[in-house]
């Protein structure tokens, strides 16, 4: 039998009680929240806009990336917490998409590093929503 071992020394616990991840949360009440860590990760600040992309080959695929024409605005969260938008229709549609559970929240880590199409000479950063 193969054991993988946790403990103090392997995973330690944070001060916070664990590292604090870039997120994105998707309130019941429609407001979508991007943590302090995301801002820091993704460089947003109120004032920027940002538009959520789905796959239609993998629809539990789902990007966001900074859209200063078309996106939608990003404000400060409470206690500049983050920044946030508000879109009820755009949260439901999100996670009826990646079959979690409407009217309740939900907080997703964000992908680490962006997706970059190839031939895009924008060189847009789209970044992926982990739903897993």
């Amino acid at each position: 039998m193969k054991l993988t071992y946790f403990s103090q020394q392997t995973l330690p616990k944070e001060a916070a009680g664990s590292k604090r991840l870039p997120k994105v949360s998707f309130a019941k009440s429609g407001v979508i929240t991007f943590n302090k860590e995301a801002v820091k990760l993704l460089g947003l600040k109120p004032g920027d806009k940002v538009t959520l992309a789905q796959d239609p080959d993998e629809p539990i695929n789902w990007y966001f990336f900074k859209d200063l024409q078309h996106g939608f605005d990003l404000r400060s969260a409470y206690k500049n917490l983050g920044v946030q938008f508000n879109h009820i229709e755009l949260t439901r549609t999100f996670l009826d998409a990646i079959g979690k559970e409407i009217g309740v929240t939900h907080k997703f880590k964000i992908g680490g590093e962006p997706t970059i199409m190839k031939g895009d000479k924008s060189q847009t950063k789209y970044w992926g929503i982990l739903v897993n």
